[in-house]
């Protein structure tokens, strides 16, 4: 009899070293992070915190150019609204990043996500609050 009682409490015990355990690791994310923060904004919210550039067309470095937009992806409505009343200077740095490159550069993935890394941190620079998540590039045309 009271073997069976030691083994049905060593049985529960177990079970709940295990329920605790994965409880725990499913609650923290590998970075260190507990999986309730900061989710991924849902595509309606990235939509709504996002700004469309105008189509640009600029010289690149050669004897190329590029007929080119972007959207830019705020982390929040503000932050979206400083882009707008921004514009011109978004746009200056644009022309800027592409007169830099080169046809071939500008063609390729890797100089896509470059361009793109370095206008996120140009346009950083230049808000006052809030940052900017993600660039993307929604049209391009290299002549």
């Amino acid at each position: 009899m009271m073997k069976k009682v030691i083994i049905t409490l060593s049985i529960v015990i177990v079970v709940l070293l295990v329920s605790i355990t994965t409880t725990f690791f499913l609650a923290i994310q590998p970075d260190g992070e507990s999986a309730a923060e900061d989710p991924e904004p849902g595509i309606d919210e990235v939509i709504d915190r996002s700004w469309d550039t105008d189509e640009l067309t600029t010289n690149l470095a050669g004897d190329h150019y590029v007929r080119a937009s972007f959207r830019i992806q705020a982390d929040a409505n503000d932050t979206r609204e400083e882009l707008q009343k921004r514009d011109f200077q978004i746009k200056n740095a644009i022309i800027h990043r592409l007169a830099e490159m080169d046809a071939d550069e500008l063609g390729s993935s890797d100089g896509l996500q470059t361009l793109e890394a370095d206008l996120q941190e140009d346009i950083n620079d230049l808000l006052d609050t809030g940052e900017v998540e993600r660039v993307y590039t929604t049209s391009r045309i290299i002549r």
